[in-house]
């Protein structure tokens, strides 16, 4: 809706006033359109060991709201292998399919290094029109999973490593705690779950960037083609 309330906001209202003291308009449905999504998830402390729970990307597009949020679930389908589960006004959540053709075509994808949001387990997405021709999509990746298993098993090869080191220090003293091979293992799942982290939103904002230029996505024996209204 581009109409007088959003979320309790009367927009015509706060238009009007912006108009009086020389607020630009379009900054002011820009606002209100970014007001209907709501706030992004808060950073946690594990943030910059392991990266986000939840990674996000948004971007203002040329496109009037349904039209935006059909090329999203149209890249996510075909693009990325997902399968919409819910759709409610301009929200949608994806989930990674399991079948064969969608494990094929991600295996594809994979070994030419386009593996994309294929391996996403949950895309929530919201769309929220500024005006009759301008949208803003937030996309959300939830990697709650992946991050759970990145701390414990950094936990427990902390933990593992710590234990055997003070047990070997007990006989050898000074040279047990040196180059502990699993606190390096540790560190190395905490790199490896930031370094996916940070992958995860490079590859939203590319997402982002294809449906902003009017790209379709590129199916397997099929040249990509462009569309744009």
């Amino acid at each position: 809706e581009y109409g007088p309330r959003a979320d309790g906001v009367d927009a015509d209202a706060v238009l009007a006033a912006a108009e009086e003291v020389g607020i630009s308009p379009e900054a002011i449905r820009t606002s209100l359109a970014l007001e209907r999504l709501g706030p992004t998830a808060e950073p946690a402390s594990m943030d910059r060991l392991v990266g986000a729970r939840e990674v996000a990307a948004e971007r203002t597009v040329v496109f009037e709201a349904d039209d935006a949020f059909e090329r999203l679930d149209h890249w996510l389908t075909k693009g990325h292998h997902l399968r919409r589960e819910q759709r409610a006004g301009l929200n949608g959540q994806w989930r990674r399919r399991g079948d064969v053709a969608a494990t094929v075509a991600r295996g594809v994808k994979s070994v030419a290094g386009e593996a994309g949001l294929s391996t996403v387990r949950l895309i929530s997405a919201q769309v929220s029109p500024i005006d009759a021709d301008r949208s803003i999509i937030r996309i959300v990746a939830d990697r709650s999973a992946g991050r759970t298993m990145a701390i414990g098993a950094a936990g427990t090869l902390s933990v593992l490593s710590v234990g055997g080191a003070i047990a070997i220090a007990t006989a050898i003293p000074p040279l047990a705690v040196v180059g502990v091979p699993g606190l390096a293992a540790a560190g190395a799942t905490t790199v490896g779950s930031k370094r996916s982290s940070t992958k995860l939103s490079r590859e939203l904002v590319r997402l982002l960037d294809l449906i902003d230029d009017g790209s379709r996505p590129r199916t397997i024996g099929r040249r990509r083609h462009r569309s744009r209204h």
